[in-house]
């Protein structure tokens, strides 16, 4: 199963959301699902999809770039 993820690409203060972000790749990598995620390396979701490729889950980056004029 494909499981969409978006969070911030910020670590934010408050170490439960570094916490919860890990226990989430390992979890979505352990029971065989693919992480959909926005593609950003950085904060929540930096963490979410490394732990994913650590516990050799699969990754799908979604990056969507919009021009505004």
């Amino acid at each position: 199963m494909n499981v969409t993820v978006f969070l911030s690409s910020r670590e934010g203060k408050n170490p439960i959301y570094k916490d919860t972000s890990e226990k989430l790749g390992i979890l979505l990598a352990k029971s065989g699902h693919t992480l959909v995620y926005g593609g950003s390396e950085e904060g929540c979701m930096g963490m979410v999809s490394e732990a994913v490729i650590r516990h050799q889950g699969k990754v799908i980056a979604v990056q969507s770039y919009c021009r505004l004029s």
